[in-house]
């Protein structure tokens, strides 16, 4: 089945998707992302596949995935081969038995547990996925990161003319994942330092970036734990890891860690901020699903990273850094949440429904209705025949070719006549034409060997000539027929190949009888030798002619049949042979037809489902995190109008293998189909429709296609946009840091302004993008004991942590110096 691979929308114009009204240049934040285990991985994408349409690829963002699993079914863009680390280790269990040969986890590693083999997954195993990732660091994550950093380092300064401006001396990281699980909780203050030391070593201390930890609850993944424990060991997994990162923020100093056998010295907490991101926010409303809490992280990060609030994140966050932040009980305030919430024009679903369907039209086009002007299967078939000199004349001649070509230059008849002058000669005469016609070099004989023997030639000629002809047709050189067209002419061609070789088998079965018509002349020749003279009185010069000339007839009657009845067999043969290898041919041409209708129905089914998968009704006024001014019926027809304005290129889209013969196509087919859609024609489509879709303005499409007053969303969009952690404000007697921005295309264009109407105390700021309106609250500075559920966690964690006692398998934290409840401070003021 066709692969249907609907990537990155990676902006191809960046001059055209300026909005209609003055340019909104927006800074940018330097920025590298890593994606911590499978949770991390697919805010990446997502991260990535937003940042590449709003800013395109010449943006200074770097991206780093690191997984024990593999990047298979992500949500977003793809990750190239820099940018993921695959850190599977099936040597964990010789790892384990010698240790003394990796004195870099000895000093850490739970001596009585068993790592397995480490491939598709850490197990929810913190220390394992710890241990993948050791191991793995030289070989699979080192490099990449240097990589990277080189990446931002070299995008600092644009090559290109780009709708943004690079903020200088800054550089932001975010480390995202889970804690609960094995990978993301294994790796994730280590890769956090890892990522400070490499920063450190590439460019020095002229910048000192902030790196900021996003961590996902485990409230979202306990519903998908099938088994008890399971959902015991996620909640332990997070409170262990918040514990580590907590000690590490004030503690840091007492750290040493070591990569690649080489010590470093820790001189900064692992994280300047952590935001930590759960299903349920602070109004007690729940997102649907982890997958849409995946989408607003990225949402978030991508604000966070470009837009006219980059500068005011950058403020929070460089004081949330200072050492003297603000301390309550002793316990850092450095933790914090946010929310989004969007009006959106879908625009992914847009562009991606418009590449599908002009896909298909275009498939359906060029490859199975096109044909030649007015021309009849019928007269190609006609035409074909007369040039590959079947017909002439719309009759058989086939045959006539045969025979015609069999007999040049050889002796196939005898002088019909004779003059009267030459009656007395007429025995002579007679041996002699008999002699020529017996020859077995030039005569009869020889003819009829050479036609026997053209049976083959003339049969691979003709049927390279048929394979030739539908070649130039599926080629431009021919006009690119259509394979449907192609269909009906092979199918007409084997009817009248039929027909032709049915006319030659009745023609063959009323010739007369070749041993007959040998005998006759055999008589009439031994008559001929009949001298006139006195023992034959009444044979006279005229008797002499009349004898010869019923030779000659007899003769001549004989070397046609003959002639005749083995180039009917011959021209028979190679009929049949001809409609047998169209036969072929067309039932190819069916396969290769049914593929491309299959190919054409999934993009059609992909296209139905993407319509379809648009978020949010357009007559729904209740908040939802992100709310479409589309409905499913308004995408065809926004594609009909884009299609009349897309500039499309002329694209080829004939599919003649580059290997094998035509018959073989059929099983080539699939493969050339794919690399069309793949390489070609999605490529192309998009190039075309992305500056329009990127053009579509949200105001303009909220009064076209939906009954959504702009103002009104907003306004309860603001007031139910709560962050999406929940946490206990009396917890938090002094106040903590909260702010509101209502994010529109360009801020300081009057119509945005008007539409979204007085917000205050938020703050409208511009976003660059002209497909939606976006409401983003930040909340920080509160400590981690404020987290409402906090106590249910530790709950877990003390079980899970007695459980290890018996079971080595289930340790929560990844040094076994930890492994007591008690070796680290507990989250909470003095333990309560």
């Amino acid at each position: 089945m066709v692969r249907i691979d609907l990537g990155p929308r990676e902006n191809p114009a960046l001059a055209e998707q300026t909005l209609a009204g003055s340019k909104a240049t927006l800074e940018i934040t330097p920025t590298l992302v890593v994606g911590l285990g499978g949770t991390g991985m697919r805010v990446l994408s997502l991260f990535k596949q937003r940042m590449l349409s709003l800013c395109g690829p010449d943006a200074p963002i770097a991206y780093l995935g690191i997984d024990t699993d593999g990047e298979e079914g992500l949500p977003g863009a793809p990750l190239n081969r820099d940018e993921f680390a695959l850190c599977e280790c099936v040597q964990a269990p010789a790892v384990v038995r010698n240790l003394d040969s990796y004195p870099a986890v000895k000093e850490w590693w739970h001596l009585d547990m068993d790592p397995g083999v480490i491939h598709k997954g850490a197990k929810m195993k913190r220390a394992v996925g710890r241990l993948a990732c050791f191991y793995n660091y030289r070989e699979e994550i080192r490099w990449r990161l240097d990589n990277q950093i080189k990446r931002l380092q070299r995008l600092e300064r644009p090559s290109v003319s780009v709708p943004f401006e690079v903020r200088k001396r800054s550089l932001r990281v975010y480390v995202v994942g889970s804690l609960s699980g094995g990978t993301g909780g294994g790796f994730f203050f280590d890769v956090a330092m890892a990522v400070r030391d490499a920063i450190s070593r590439a460019i020095g201390p002229s910048v000192n970036p902030i790196v900021v930890g996003v961590i996902v609850l485990p409230r979202g993944f306990i519903s998908l734990m099938p088994l008890e424990f399971m959902r015991h060991k996620v909640q332990a997994n997070f409170y262990a890891g918040l514990k580590e990162i907590e000690y590490l923020s004030t503690h840091y100093a007492e750290f040493k860690l070591t990569l690649e056998q080489l010590p470093f010295q820790v001189e900064k907490p692992p994280f300047d901020t952590v935001y930590l991101l759960d299903t349920l926010n602070q109004e007690g409303k729940n997102i649907e699903s982890t997958d849409r809490l995946h989408s607003m992280i990225a949402s978030e990060m991508c604000v966070e990273v470009y837009s006219s609030i980059t500068g005011h994140v950058e403020s929070v966050l460089v004081n949330m850094e200072d050492e003297t932040a603000k301390v309550l009980h002793g316990k850092r305030c450095f933790y914090g949440s946010f929310a989004t919430a969007a009006l959106v024009i879908p625009g992914h679903k847009v562009l991606d429904y418009c590449v599908l369907e002009y896909a298909r039209e275009k498939l359906t086009d060029s490859i199975l209705d096109a044909k030649p002007g007015n021309v009849r299967a019928e007269d190609e078939v006609n035409n074909l025949l007369t040039n590959m000199n079947v017909l002439r004349r719309d009759e058989e001649y086939l045959t006539q070719s045969l025979k015609e070509a069999a007999t040049a230059g050889k002796t196939t008849s005898v002088l019909e006549t004779i003059p009267a002058s030459k009656a007395k000669d007429v025995p002579r005469i007679a041996r002699t034409e008999w002699g020529k016609l017996e020859d077995r070099k030039r005569g009869l004989e020889a003819a009829r060997a050479a036609l026997e023997a053209s049976e083959e030639l003339t049969k691979n000629k003709l049927i390279g000539e048929i394979r030739a002809y539908f070649e130039r047709q599926l080629s431009a050189q021919g006009g690119r027929c259509g394979l449907d067209f192609l269909i009906r002419v092979a199918r007409n061609l084997q009817s009248r190949l039929d027909q032709l070789a049915d006319e030659v088998y009745k023609r063959a079965g009323q010739l007369p009888d070749a041993n007959a018509a040998l005998k006759a002349a055999k008589d009439a020749y031994r008559n001929s030798q009949k001298a006139s003279g006195k023992r034959f009185p009444w044979s006279g010069d005229s008797g002499q002619i009349v004898r010869y000339e019923d030779f000659a007839q007899n003769c001549n009657n004989w070397s046609e049949v003959v002639l005749n009845g083995v180039s009917l067999e011959v021209a028979r043969k190679t009929l049949l042979a001809l409609r047998e290898e169209v036969r072929l041919i067309k039932r190819g041409f069916k396969e290769m037809a049914a593929q491309v209708n299959q190919a054409c129905q999934t993009l059609k089914s992909a296209a139905v489902r993407m319509k379809e998968s648009v978020e949010g009704a357009a007559s729904k006024y209740d908040y939802v995190l992100v709310e479409s001014v589309l409905g499913p019926e308004d995408f065809e027809p926004i594609y009909q109008e884009l299609r009349q304005k897309a500039k499309l290129p002329a694209i080829d889209v004939h599919l003649i293998p580059k290997d094998g013969t035509l018959t073989s196509w059929a099983s080539l087919y699939v493969s050339n189909l794919q690399t069309l859609l793949n390489e070609q024609l999605f490529p192309a489509i998009e190039t075309a429709f992305a500056p329009l879709v990127s053009q579509m303005d949200i105001l303009t499409a909220a009064q076209k296609y939906s009954d959504i007053p702009v103002k009104q969303w907003v306004k309860r969009a603001i007031e139910q946009c709560s962050p999406f952690c929940n946490f206990d404000p009396v917890k938090v007697p002094g106040g903590y840091y909260h702010e509101t921005y209502v994010g529109v295309p360009n801020a300081q264009e009057r119509r945005y302004q008007d539409a979204v109407g007085d917000v205050k105390p938020a703050k409208i700021v511009s976003t660059g993008n002209s497909n939606e309106i976006l409401i983003h609250t930040l909340m920080t500075a509160l400590p981690a004991f404020a987290v409402t559920g906090l106590a249910q966690y530790r709950q877990m964690y003390e079980y899970m942590s007695a459980q290890a006692k018996r079971d080595p398998q289930l340790h929560v934290h990844l040094d076994r110096r930890w492994a007591a409840t008690d070796a680290l401070p507990d989250l909470f003021p003095d333990g309560k």
